[in-house]
């Protein structure tokens, strides 16, 4: 399963949310995709070294439907953490 973490939403983001993702796909080797603005979750992995998690661009919220078409979704929920 893939889950979709946006990357910019949160206090403390993007730092926060990317440390945490980055920590759920390593320990719970998770197919994590985080969303958001590129340059600054690319930021952020390269501070964690973690340079295995994908990112797609999407620099501002969008219907639920955008994400499932950016993710090549049809049916299947985002989860987002």
């Amino acid at each position: 399963m893939k889950i979709a973490v946006d990357g910019m939403g949160g206090d403390y983001a993007p730092q926060a949310i990317v440390e945490g993702a980055v920590l759920a796909a390593q320990e719970h080797n998770a197919d994590i995709i985080l969303v958001g603005d590129e340059a600054r979750l690319a930021r952020e992995l390269d501070r964690l070294q973690a340079h295995h998690l994908p990112i797609i661009h999407l620099p501002c919220r969008r219907s639920e439907f955008t994400w499932k078409k950016r993710l090549g979704w049809r049916s299947a929920k985002a989860v987002f953490l």
